[in-house]
């Protein structure tokens, strides 16, 4: 993506992802770190945050950025996937939502 963004195609959360019991939905958030650390100096930018049912469903996703940091030095991307329990439409994070690989 021209912005720096990440772009997350093709995904089936049902073969991609190991959820949490109880997790009904999942979220991405993208983010964009330059750091130059000899001046001590950095630039930071997130993404919206974009929310999915876990369900056998192939989606794609964009994860974009209003910019991308101009701050000099090394760039990294970070992804956050955070699960979710959908009761009576609302959305709460589980005590063990974060999964990493």
């Amino acid at each position: 993506i021209e912005t720096g963004g990440i772009a997350i195609s093709p995904f089936n959360s049902t073969q991609h992802l190991r959820f949490p019991n109880g997790a009904t939905h999942f979220s991405f958030k993208g983010a964009f770190l330059r750091i130059d650390f000899e001046m001590g100096l950095y630039e930071f930018k997130e993404s919206a945050i974009q929310t999915f049912r876990i369900k056998n469903e192939v989606i794609s996703c964009e994860l974009e950025f209003e910019s991308v940091p101009t701050q000099e030095g090394i760039g990294m991307h970070l992804l956050l996937i955070e699960f979710f329990q959908e009761v009576n439409g609302n959305f709460y994070p589980l005590n063990n939502s974060f999964v990493a690989y």
